[in-house]
């Protein structure tokens, strides 16, 4: 699917962010920009300049006023255009030993290798 040209109807593809925030999925997944011969990230080919230069926009928002952008785009771009469907959402567990400690979440990666400690 990431070959331009290659004749396909309908694909599966597992996204995983580097880091959290809405331009990792959106502009790395739907701006025409990503569109390469080979292993491009915009796998539904979706190249529409109005979409284009509203993902670029918001790319050079700060918070809070980037989120709410972004959030009305992902709308916008779920209802008028639907380049993509997101269907399932990833889980997973840790399991620790009852002398483990200091577990912290992190959003990406599952937990915080790097902050466990041991419980006495």
């Amino acid at each position: 699917m990431s070959t331009k040209g290659e004749p396909f109807d309908i694909g599966e593809v597992g996204w995983f962010a580097d880091y959290q925030d809405p331009a990792n999925f959106l502009n790395v997944l739907l701006d025409g920009r990503q569109i390469k011969p080979h292993d491009g990230s915009n796998y539904a080919y979706f190249d529409e300049p109005a979409y284009n230069r509203k993902l670029r926009a918001a790319a050079r928002l700060s918070p809070p006023e980037r989120y709410r952008v972004y959030g009305a785009l992902d709308e916008d771009l779920a209802r008028n255009a639907a380049p993509m469907v997101a269907y399932a959402v990833g889980t997973s567990g840790d399991f620790f030993a009852a002398r483990i400690g200091c577990q912290v979440f992190q959003p990406n990666y599952s937990f915080d290798l790097a902050a466990l400690c041991l419980r006495r």
